[in-house]
């Protein structure tokens, strides 16, 4: 048996950006028991396993795998499903504005598929329910866990906090690029505080985006495990810093829309478009949208 499968470059519109993930749009074909397998073959990160449904409908199935076994979805691995299944249509209908519906272990949301942009051809709304914690380590002992002065930590506009949308995350602002660049997480300080005990197990730190980036915030995502200057893909942490943005006095009740990039230009870069909607206190719905390239393709020979 063989199979096939794409290398997507998720949140970028050029080859070698955003964040690579692969793509098995045919898994149907595919007894669920090697998708682990697949997932430790290929790229290190996430791969995405699609089925079919109902075609005629738009009705489609991802599953997400990594070296570990299933993972949670990711704005990074939604997005390359979708530009998967736009690549293998190929055709005029793929030009036009398409809706699909998309089911996932943990959700149905819906899709579309916009052929007439080249900016976000790619978006997908989603409902979001988040609890709030603002019992987070004094900044000094923040500091130590980021690795940074404590000078380089807050904002005027923003407070650190725990956020649960799913997963829980400590959001923390930091005052720039370079503070963002530089920050590594220092793990005996990070057990000598009070994080393990609230099962936050990693850190997303944000930073005004440098001028004449397009963005509005720049992110990097602090995990217990990796490497020191690693740069992880941020996207399954955006329904989290949607509804941090949204705990804030100064974001009104209305609709937002804003940019956040990861990386650098000379290295991987993301760019992913946020809107979310406000009621008067908190997150309601969190639309996300980007572009995406199919870098490569290739098959699987042996199974």
């Amino acid at each position: 048996m063989t199979c096939n499968y794409l290398i997507i470059d998720a949140f970028s519109e050029v080859a070698f950006g955003g964040v690579p993930v692969a793509v098995f749009a045919n898994a149907g074909d595919i007894p669920p028991v090697y998708f682990k397998a697949l997932a430790e073959e290929l790229v290190p990160g996430d791969t995405v396993f699609i089925d079919c449904i109902d075609a005629s409908n738009g009705h489609y199935s991802f599953q997400f795998y990594n070296e570990f076994g299933p993972c949670h979805a990711g704005s990074h691995t939604i997005i390359a499903g979708l530009a998967a299944l736009k690549y293998l249509r190929r055709s005029d209908e793929a030009a036009q504005l398409q809706a699909l519906k998309i089911e996932t272990t943990e959700d149905c949301f819906e899709a579309y598929i916009d052929g007439r942009s080249s900016e976000h051809p790619f978006l997908w709304k989603q409902s979001v329910s988040a609890e709030l914690d603002q019992f987070v380590p004094e900044l000094a002992e923040l500091a130590a866990i980021i690795g940074l002065d404590e000078r380089a930590l807050g904002s005027q506009r923003y407070q650190s906090l725990i956020v649960n949308s799913g997963k829980p995350y400590l959001l923390v602002p930091v005052v720039d690029h370079q503070a963002l660049r530089e920050a590594h997480l220092q793990t005996s300080a990070w057990e000598a505080s009070s994080l393990p005990g609230s099962l936050v197990d990693r850190i997303l730190l944000h930073a005004p985006s440098a001028e004449g980036s397009g963005a509005d915030f720049h992110c990097r995502l602090l995990r217990r495990g990796d490497a020191a200057h690693a740069d992880p893909a941020v996207g399954e942490a955006m329904p989290a810093f949607a509804a941090y943005l949204c705990a804030h006095e100064h974001v009104k009740a209305g609709t937002h829309s804003l940019s956040v990039l990861r990386g650098d230009s000379e290295a991987r870069q993301s760019f992913i478009h946020l809107e979310f909607d406000k009621d008067s206190s908190s997150l309601t719905k969190l639309r996300t949208a980007g572009a995406a390239l199919v870098c490569a393709r290739g098959e699987i020979l042996a199974m």
